[in-house]
C-alpha cells in the first residue's frame, strides 16, 4: 500500500506520479492512514501529521479570536459594572424617597393620635364631672353612678390605646428616621461613585455596539472549536468523498 500510495504522489524530474501535485493532495484528500515506517511517505499524506498540521492551524485561529474576545468581553463587563452602580444609585434614590414618604404619613397619623388622645383627656374630665353628679343624684343614684363609672373607664381605657398607638408610632419614626440618616449617607457616597462614571446613556450605548461585536466573534470561536474536535472525522471524510 505505502509502495502503491509513493508511486501516485511521488514527484521527481522523469517519472512523477499521476497525482502529483494534484489538489487532492495539497488538499488533504489522499491520506494514509495508520503508523508506517516508510520513509518515502510525505507528511502531506501523513494522516497524523496531517491532523496535527490542521489542528495547529485551527488553533492559531482559536486563539486569534480569544485575542479579539478577550477586550471586548473586559469592556463589556466594565460597562455592566458602571450600569449596575448607576442602578444602585437609583435603587437607594428610591428607598429614600419611600423613607421620607412613609415619614411623612407618620407624622400626620401621629397628629391624627395627638388629637384623639386630647379629645380622650377632656371626654375624661367629662366623665368625671358626671360621676360626680351621679353620686350626688337625689333619684337613681345608684344606677346612674353605675352607668358614670362605666362610661368613665371605657374613656380611660380609649385613651390608654391612643397612647399606645403613640408610643409605637414615635418608636417606628425613631426607627425611619436612624434608616434616613444611613441611607442618605449610602447615597451620598454611591454619588461620589457614579460622579467618576459616565452617562448611563453613553454606557449602554457602547455596551450595545460591544455586545453586537462580541456575537459574531463568538459564533466563530465556537465553530472553530467544533471543527477542532471533530477534525479527524472531517478528515476521514474528505478522503473518503
Amino acid at each position: 500500500v505505502d509502495q502503491a500510495l509513493y508511486e501516485a504522489i511521488k514527484v521527481e524530474q522523469d517519472t512523477s506520479g499521476p497525482l502529483a501535485n494534484h489538489p487532492s493532495v495539497a488538499n488533504g484528500k489522499v491520506l494514509r492512514v495508520g503508523a508506517t515506517t516508510n520513509t518515502k511517505i510525505p507528511p502531506s499524506v501523513r494522516f497524523d501529521e496531517v491532523l496535527e498540521m490542521r489542528g495547529q492551524g485551527i488553533q492559531e485561529k482559536i486563539l486569534e479570536v480569544q485575542g479579539q474576545i478577550i477586550p471586548i468581553s473586559k469592556t463589556i463587563e466594565w460597562d455592566r459594572g458602571a450600569l449596575e452602580e448607576w442602578n444602585k444609585l437609583k435603587e437607594f434614590t428610591n428607598d429614600l424617597n419611600g423613607i421620607k414618604e412613609s415619614l411623612r404619613k407618620t407624622d400626620l397619623f401621629k397628629t391624627k393620635v395627638e388629637k384623639a388622645i386630647e379629645i380622650s383627656k377632656n371626654l375624661i374630665n367629662q366623665r368625671i364631672d358626671e360621676l360626680e353628679k351621679a353620686k350626688g343624684a337625689w333619684f337613681w343614684r345608684e344606677s346612674k353612678t353605675r352607668k358614670a363609672q362605666l362610661a368613665l373607664e371605657k374613656s380611660k381605657s380609649s385613651l390608654k390605646e391612643e397612647e399606645k398607638k403613640l408610643t409605637n408610632i414615635i418608636g417606628g419614626k425613631e426607627k425611619l428616621l436612624r434608616l434616613s440618616c444611613r441611607l442618605e449617607q449610602t447615597l451620598i457616597n454611591q454619588q461620589e461613585i457614579c460622579e467618576k462614571l459616565p452617562d448611563p446613556e453613553l454606557i449602554e450605548q457602547e455596551l450595545a455596539k460591544k455586545s453586537d461585536e462580541l456575537k459574531p466573534l463568538e459564533e466563530k470561536l465556537v465553530i472553530l472549536q467544533e471543527e477542532l474536535a471533530n477534525l479527524a472525522q472531517i478528515l476521514l471524510d474528505d478522503a473518503s468523498a
